[in-house]
């Protein structure tokens, strides 16, 4: 190390005196940036990342867990199981959300139900709400995942090898933008007006949590629209139940599904921002 230090001096007394200068200048910055890092990442775990939820929302209360078959469905469900949350798994897949429930109950050793049901049907919000009613569910905590639904000429945003099929407004169906607004708009609006009561009068406190795709697509135009109406309603709701509900919206790209639920999860009942890797994301202080 002394022979490398030495050989440096050396250099730079070669040097002309304001390339010396400048070097030093540009090294200074670097280390600045390297030290501003280290700081921020300390200070977001030390604050963040140790928070107990389950002394927060009631340890072993039931997490509602809508498109639980998808990615960042599973994602959700694997962490919440893993902090000691049951379950319940509401999607239209019945074999990936039963994969998913003997997974999580063997490794987790909580306890999952799970509704399969498509949530562009009218009645959705009802049969799930009579679902919760009638196996006496309680309920400390919403995910509720907007619903990948294609907004072009298709049936389905995604194809079978998981890719986005373009599709333009005008070539769009009638009853594929009804799907959008039922899933993404009435579905989220009347399941969280109908549980809202309930979440707000518990022992413990509750949460709200609103997650979307974020796409980066011409052919998202009332996909995204539906994206921007649930931004608007949480914000709204948030302000009202603010005391005993913590209201969130958070969006993801896909690959990205574990680290948007690991950061969403550091954030949750904070009165101040995760870091960037969350594109939207409104609290309830």
């Amino acid at each position: 190390m002394d022979l490398i230090i030495r050989k440096l001096g050396l250099v730079s007394d070669r040097l002309p005196k304001s390339v010396a200068i400048a070097l030093t200048i540009i090294g200074a910055i670097k280390v600045a940036c390297i030290l501003k890092t280290a700081i921020s990442n300390a200070f977001y775990k030390k604050l963040c990342w140790p928070l107990n939820l389950s002394s927060l929302y009631g340890s072993y209360s039931r997490v509602l867990i809508t498109e639980a078959s998808t990615a960042i469905g599973q994602a959700w469900a694997e962490k919440f199981a893993s902090k000691n949350f049951n379950l319940l798994l509401v999607g239209s897949n019945e074999n990936s959300l039963t994969k998913l429930k003997v997974s999580l109950q063997l490794k987790y050793k909580v306890n999952i139900e799970t509704l399969v049901i498509d949530l562009c049907e009218r009645d959705a919000s009802e049969l799930v709400c009579s679902f919760i009613e009638e196996k006496k569910l309680e309920i400390s905590v919403i995910v509720n995942i907007m619903k990948n639904v294609q907004i072009g000429k298709f049936r389905t945003l995604f194809n079978s090898d998981g890719k986005i099929e373009p599709g333009a407004f005008k070539e769009m169906v009638n009853e594929n933008a009804l799907n959008i607004i039922q899933s993404n708009i009435v579905f989220s609006t009347l399941v969280v007006r109908s549980l809202l009561p309930k979440l707000a009068t518990r022992k413990y406190k509750s949460a709200v949590i609103n997650c979307n795709l974020n796409i980066d697509s011409p052919y998202s135009s009332v996909y995204d629209a539906t994206k921007d109406y649930l931004k608007t309603f949480t914000l709204r709701i948030a302000k009202e139940t603010k005391k005993r509900v913590d209201v969130f919206s958070t969006s993801y790209k896909e690959g990205s599904e574990k680290r948007c639920v690991d950061e969403a999860m550091g954030s949750i009942g904070r009165n101040f921002e995760a870091p960037k890797g969350l594109k939207e994301i409104f609290f309830s202080h």
